[in-house]
Order: structure tokens, then C-alpha cells, then sequence
């Protein structure tokens, strides 16, 4: 079996680099608008060769001697859609590529489109990266988290092996939103282990906004923005289907998504998808991690239509979503978590099932979404959407008797926000976007938990207004923006923990204003630099302000502060890019400074005992704090014996500090760097996008960390001999020992049908089979995760083995 392993991927490396053709093959077209009439002066660039084209007074364009491969055709033309278009190009002989051009604006959504890589110049002086239609495919059916950490800069806070929620440059949850389709992600996003309610499996685009400078967003963006979508519904006649499996064995189970896209007269077009996931507990390298299954069911659907002069569109999705908590976290009191921390293995382990028992979440999640967009010339556009979002969140804790059946916290959150936005060019390099946002929340308690809630009830208003402008030229780009937020909170009385101060007033208001300030300047051809300098705020949650008692999803007490202030902050970023050929180099450096930042951390009283034991307490506190790091992203390619290689490399580091009291933060990221070698071949006869990439991810220890608490000082915490003092700076476990990963995949796609001459010879060259290998943690390496918060009881995951077969049809 080994040896017809090695021969394979022998094979997949080796023999393509002899499978070269002379380039003489031609791509050649004809460009016309809706009424037939040429297009005239268009720009069509192949950026991946660096060739570029303009259409004649019979909107012919031509490029001659193209080698065989795939290709990315990007159409520009003045007072059209840019459009972007795949061939398949066979050795030899003429490509006839045709199009139709849409008449409209770009507009501000266009920035997130994420397809195969591009190298063509963007013009927006935020710094902005994207995640590769193929990276999507050839990891499809993992968590939102584990996609972007092939990201530099973007980590994941963990709760398990199974519940992440992503980190950029230190900050997650309110500091960095997550939009769907355009549409803010409004859930219960105030807890560590409370995991974003997206379908990664079905998301098409995914890219990250780092820095402040989006500020049409919403104020809260302090860290940046992670933006997620599905591809423009079809304007034209056409079918896409696409199917996917994906077979693991840790944890040991099964994903499986579906997609159906069609297009009629009219630029009507509809789309459906679908996604589920069944695994069963996950395994480290020695023992199994009890009850930590997953089991996972979504849809979403869409129709629209497209006009010249107008755009309308319908959506809505629904994620549910039941996730096992670790058994062996549950311990009920702090003599177990002393032995936790120095045993070699959880003091509960079961065999390996698909059962998810108590302690478990169950999470539903739909939003609707009706967006409206009216163009009143090539220079003036209106966008109005209206979204609606329900969240529904349910976690059960190991109880007993009648109470075992029902969820230790029951809540409910809905969403209201309707946002508008008018797009207008004044002159040739001058674009503005204006635009005014409402929302509305409210936060309902469930009865029958048996327990008081953790979080209030409550009501949230906010307004908000801002403008960008940016200014544009060939070399350089300049961008100024402003927004002002109003938000109001009503908390109602009786649904305040036992405890809490009764004379504490329920109406609570803040407002504020901020500013960007981005540049963008092409040095040279090849060499640009971003700025950007804002500043952002956010009020606290109710959680912040009122949380008293059990969380039990983290399996700690939390303890909120009424006295909390609202969070204010100031960020400078830098950006240098090289871009040459298909060398991309990407370096980011960045100082973020706060006021009242706003964070939990372990409290003076250390625990506290209930009639279920002995728990850690955190508390919400606020300080003064200075976050400052680097993202360095890269890839050169290079060839070996004539194989086309690639190395590529991410770096990613953050200081934090307390600036009040000189001491470290808790939960910061350590460095992690990312190297690695990869093969891609375009094409090789009938398979295409053909990879293989094995590297190795280094996490350093976290040496600006704060202390871990000894054996003998948590005891002495159990049995109230001992108690930290108010300005202790502590943690109940010291930061982990660093450790690397060895990581490899390989895969592509085959075509049985497709004509080795051209791109649609035969009438069933669309239908085409993907075949992925993936396998993490090869050398099964035992280790633990400073951002787990569960790292105190148990080792993370060990090998995983992921077969991933999807097919094709457009």
C-alpha cells in the first residue's frame, strides 16, 4: 500500500514536468453590448501571464501564442460590469471566446469578490486579503476558523477541538464582525466558546479587512472585518451543479454539500444549497476526547433579477448546528483541575462514539435578507437592504433528575437592520459612498432553565451614518471617511441575577464618532504601499455589564461589571506589497491602542463554590492596553529539474500589554509561522488544477504570558488557605510549550470527457470530478493550545485523515 502511495504521488509530480507543449495557441473574441453593437476600447487582461489586450473599433480582441492551461479573462470597459471569465486552452490551435457586456457601475460589493487568483492592480487603499476559489474547494467541510488561519494574521479561539471562533491581530467576537452576504452576523457572539453561525462549507468567498478603515461595517470594527458570500446569482441562461463528500476519520464521520445554480431570460437567476455534518468524537494522539462530536444541517436559497437599471434579490439561509462539549471539562471543582494539570491524560475517557450527551450546545441560526439596487446613471446608484436574523441558543449542563432534559440557558436573540447607501462619481477620479444604518435587537430569556439567566433581557436601538470618499489616480489613491453610531439599551429588571445592586439603573446610552484616513502609492510597477489610520469604539455588552453566575458552556463563573465604560481605540496600519509574475510578497505592520479596553480575565477571588462544587471565576474588567504586531505573507516560485515549484511562507506575531499595570494580557496569540513547498499544474490532459503542498506550522510558546497558578496555590484556593491579591495578574494554567505540525494535501480535478483541442469541443466537457487528499498532524504530535480554553484538561487533536470527491457541472 506504501508503495503505491509513493508511486502516485511520484507520478502527479514528476511526469507533468515532461508534459510541456510549444505555446502557439491563439485566444481570439468579439465583444458586443445587449442591442449587438461592438465594444469598443475594452481591456482585457490574462493577469496570471501578464498579457493584456484592447478591443478594436469591431470590440475584436486577439492574444497569440498562449501556452495550454487554465486562464482567467478579466473584460474592462468604460461604462460596463467588470466581468471575469475561465478557458481551457489546449496546445495548439484558435480559442473563440466571445462575450456579451453588461451596461452598469461597479459597485461596493465588488471588492470581496474572491475567484482565482488575480494579479490585476486594485485600487482601494485598505488592506485586504482573499481566500482562492481553490483553497475553498480543496478544504471544503472545515469550520469557518480552521479556513482562515490560511490567513497571515488570523488565528482561532477555541473551546474544544470543535468549537472556534476566529482572532485577528489579537481581537474576535463584537472587535471583528462577521458579514454574510452583505448582512452583519447579529448571535450570541459574547462567549469563548460560542462559535459563528456561518456554512462554510456552502461559502463561496471569504476574505479579511484588516484594519479600520471599513468603516461602513459599523463602529465595533476595531480589528477589521471577515467578509463571507456566494457567487452573483446567474444573469444568464445557464445550470451549475456541484456535489461534495468529504470522509475523516478524526473526528471519525462525514460532510456532505450540494449546490444548484440556473439562470433564465431576463438575468433572472435562482440558487439553492445545502450541507450537513455528521462526526463523532475526535481523538488525541493517545486517548479519545469524550463527547465531542458534531452534527450540523443547513440550507440557503436565492432568487433575483437583473436589470440595466435596477437589481432586486432574495435570500435566506438557516444553520443548525449540535456540538459536544469535552466531558472531562466538567470537573465541579478545583482539586480535580489541580490533577488535570498534571496528569497525563483527562480522568474521563470513553470509547469513541457518535453519542453527544450533556454537556452539550444546540445553536439555530436563519437570516432573510431583500436587497434593492437602482442605478439612475453610470454615475448614481442606490442600495437599500433590509435583513432579519433569529438566533436561537440552547445549552444543557450535566444535571439530573427532571432538570436533565432541559438547557441550563435558553435564549433568543432577533435582529432588525435596514441600511442605505447612494454610490456617486463626481468627475473622473473623485468616488463617494454615503449611507445611513438602523437596527434593532432583542434579547429574550426562555423559561424553565431552572437557573437564573446569565445574560438580561434586553432591547438595543442603534443609528448610524458615514461617508467615504476616495480619490483616484493612476499612481496613487487617497480615502477619507467619518461615521457617527447612537445606541441605546433598555435591560429589564427581573430577568438581573440574584446579587446584582437593584438600585442599578435599565437605561443605558452611548454614542461617538469616528475617522479613517487611508493612502495607497504604487512605488513602482511592481511595489505598493497601503496606510490606513482610524479610529473605532464600542459599547459593552450586557454580558459585560450584568453577568453573574455559571456559564457552562466554558465552565467558569463570569462576573460582569455595571460600571463599564465604552471601549475606544485608535489604529495605524501599514501595508508593502511586491507582486511580480507570480511572486507575491505581503508584509503588515500595525499599532493598536486602547482605552477602557474591555476584556475577561480571572478575578481576585479566584473561585467561588455553588451546590455544584468548587468553579474559577472570571471577572470583566477594563485597562488601558497597546497591541502591536507584524503579518508577513509570501510566495516564489521556482523550478527544479523543470517541476514548476512554489515556497511559500506566513508569519504572523502580536505584543499586547496592560499599560496600567505593566503586566501581560491574557488569551494573546504566540507567534506561528507557516512553511511549506507546493506543485500546481493548470493542466495535464484530461486532469487540471492538479497540487500537492506539504508544510509545517510552528506555534512558539507564549512568553509574554501572564502566570500560571502553582498545584499548591490552587489548593489552597479549594480549601480557602489561599487567595490572590487584587492586583495579581495570574492565569490557572502557565501557556503551554510550543510545538510544530507537519501538515500535506494533495488532489485535482479530471475531466473524462473534455477536448484536449480546445475548451468545449465535446458537448459534455463540463462535467468534471475533484479528488482531494488531506492529512494534518502526520507525525500524530501531542500538544496543547494556549488559545484553547479547554487546554487545561486534555491534549488537542491528533492525525486527521480528510477524502474529499466533489463533481462538477457548469
Amino acid at each position: 500500500m506504501l508503495q503505491k502511495l509513493l508511486f502516485t504521488v511520484a507520478l502527479l509530480f514528476f511526469v507533468p514536468a515532461f508534459a510541456y507543449a510549444d505555446c502557439q495557441a491563439e485566444v481570439r473574441g468579439a465583444l458586443h453590448n445587449h442591442a449587438h453593437e461592438p465594444v469598443v476600447g475594452a481591456k482585457i487582461t490574462i493577469a496570471s501571464i501578464q498579457l493584456v489586450a484592447i478591443s478594436n473599433e469591431k470590440g475584436i480582441y486577439q492574444f497569440s501564442k498562449i501556452c495550454a492551461g487554465k486562464y482567467i479573462l478579466l473584460f474592462e470597459a468604460m461604462g460596463y460590469q467588470t466581468l471575469e471569465r475561465e478557458i481551457w486552452v489546449g496546445e495548439s490551435g484558435l480559442i473563440q471566446h466571445d462575450l456579451a457586456m453588461e451596461v452598469g457601475v461597479l459597485h461596493l460589493e465588488e471588492v470581496v469578490v474572491t475567484s482565482q487568483k488575480i494579479n490585476h492592480s486594485r485600487q482601494e487603499t485598505l488592506t485586504e486579503q482573499r481566500l482562492e476559489a481553490d483553497i475553498l474547494k480543496q478544504q471544503q467541510g472545515k469550520p469557518l476558523g480552521e479556513l482562515l488561519q490560511n490567513i497571515a494574521g488570523i488565528n482561532s479561539l477555541q473551546t474544544g477541538a470543535n468549537i472556534q471562533k476566529p482572532i485577528l491581530h489579537g481581537l474576535s467576537g463584537n472587535r471583528l464582525p462577521i458579514l454574510q452576504s452583505g448582512v452583519r452576523l447579529e448571535s450570541q457572539q459574547w462567549g469563548s466558546d460560542h462559535a459563528p453561525e456561518i456554512d462554510a462549507q456552502s461559502t463561496q468567498k471569504i476574505s479579511v479587512v484588516k484594519g479600520v478603515s471599513a468603516i461602513r461595517y459599523g463602529s465595533e470594527a476595531i480589528g477589521g472585518v471577515i467578509l463571507t458570500d456566494y457567487n452573483d446569482l446567474p444573469t444568464h441562461q445557464t445550470l451549475r451543479l456541484m456535489a461534495g463528500t468529504s470522509f475523516s476519520n478524526n473526528p471519525k464521520g462525514l460532510t456532505t454539500n450540494a449546490l444548484v445554480e440556473l439562470g433564465g431570460k431576463g438575468g433572472i437567476g435562482f440558487r439553492f444549497q445545502t450541507s450537513a455534518k455528521h462526526w463523532g468524537d475526535t481523538k488525541a494522539p493517545t486517548y479519545t476526547l469524550s463527547n465531542t462530536g458534531t452534527r450540523e444541517l443547513n440550507f440557503s436559497t436565492a432568487v433575483g433579477i437583473k436589470k440595466e437599471t435596477y437589481q432586486l434579490e432574495a435570500q435566506t439561509s438557516y444553520f443548525r448546528t449540535t456540538i459536544g462539549v469535552l466531558r472531562s471539562a466538567h470537573i465541579g471543582n478545583l482539586t480535580d483541575l489541580a490533577q488535570s494539570l498534571t496528569r497525563a491524560e483527562p480522568w474521563y475517557i470513553e470509547k469513541p462514539t457518535f453519542e453527544i450527551q450533556n454537556p452539550r450546545q444546540e445553536v439555530q441560526h436563519s437570516l432573510t435578507k431583500l436587497k434593492y439596487i437602482k442605478h439612475f446613471s453610470n454615475n448614481v446608484s442606490l442600495h437599500s437592504q433590509y435583513s432579519f436574523q433569529w438566533n436561537d441558543r440552547q445549552e444543557f449542563d450535566i444535571r439530573r433528575a427532571s432538570l436533565a432534559g432541559k438547557p441550563a440557558m435558553s435564549l433568543q436573540l432577533f435582529s432588525h437592520a435596514w441600511e442605505n447607501l447612494l454610490e456617486y462619481n463626481v468627475g473622473e477620479f473623485w468616488e463617494n459612498t454615503t449611507g445611513v444604518q438602523l437596527a434593532y435587537q432583542l434579547n429574550d430569556n426562555q423559561g424553565g432553565t431552572g437557573n437564573a439567566p446569565l445574560v438580561p433581557d434586553y432591547e438595543a436601538k442603534q443609528a448610524g451614518i458615514f461617508t467615504i470618499h476616495r480619490y483616484k489616480r493612476e499612481r496613487y489613491s487617497i480615502e477619507l471617511g467619518a461615521r457617527a453610531d447612537y445606541k441605546t439599551m433598555q435591560i429589564r429588571r427581573d430577568t438581573i441575577s440574584e446579587g446584582q445592586d437593584l438600585r442599578l439603573k435599565n437605561d443605558y446610552s452611548f454614542q461617538n464618532a469616528n475617522f479613517t484616513v487611508g493612502f495607497l502609492y504604487k512605488l513602482t510597477q511592481n511595489l505598493a504601499l497601503r496606510t490606513n489610520f482610524g479610529t473605532a469604539w464600542r459599547p459593552p455588552h450586557a454580558i459585560e455589564l450584568f453577568a453573574q453566575g455559571l456559564h457552562h458552556g466554558a465552565g467558569s463563573i463570569e462576573q460582569g461589571n455595571r460600571n463599564l465604560q465604552p471601549e475606544k481605540a485608535w489604529k495605524a496600519l501599514a501595508t508593502l506589497e511586491y507582486r511580480r509574475n507570480a511572486t507575491q510578497i505581503t508584509f503588515t505592520g500595525y499599532v493598536n491602542q486602547f482605552s477602557n479596553f474591555l476584556y475577561l480575565k480571572p478575578a481576585p477571588e479566584g473561585v467561588r463554590y455553588t451546590i455544584r462544587g468548587a468553579f474559577p471565576v472570571f471577572a470583566y474588567t477594563q485597562t488601558q492596553a497597546r497591541f502591536a504586531g507584524m503579518d508577513l505573507n509570501m510566495e516564489i516560485p521556482f523550478n527544479i529539474c523543470c517541476l514548476p515549484l512554489a515556497y511559500q511562507a506566513q508569519a504572523s506575531a502580536v505584543w499586547a500589554k496592560d499599560l496600567t499595570t505593566k503586566a501581560p494580557l491574557i488569551g494573546v496569540p504566540p507567534i506561528s509561522i507557516r512553511q511549506g513547498l507546493s506543485y500546481k499544474r493548470e493542466m495535464w490532459g484530461r486532469l487540471r488544477n492538479l497540487y500537492a503542498q506539504g508544510q509545517v506550522q510552528w506555534t512558539l510558546r507564549q512568553m509574554n504570558a501572564p502566570r500560571g497558578l502553582t498545584t499548591d496555590e490552587i489548593n489552597g484556593l479549594t480549601n480557602l488557605t489561599w487567595q490572590p491579591s487584587a492586583t495579581d495578574n495570574y492565569d490557572f494554567a502557565s501557556s503551554p510549550a510550543g510545538y510544530a505540525l507537519l501538515n500535506f494535501r494533495i488532489g485535482g480535478e479530471y475531466n473524462p470527457f473534455i477536448n484536449l483541442g480546445g475548451i468545449s469541443g465535446h458537448k459534455n466537457s463540463a462535467h468534471s470530478w475533484g479528488l482531494h487528499l488531506e492529512v494534518n498532524n502526520l507525525l500524530n504530535t501531542r500538544y496543547r493550545s494556549y488559545l484553547n480554553r479547554l487546554r487545561y484538561y486534555a491534549d488537542e487533536v491528533g492525525r486527521n485523515v480528510t477524502v474529499r470527491v466533489q463533481y462538477f457541472f457548469r
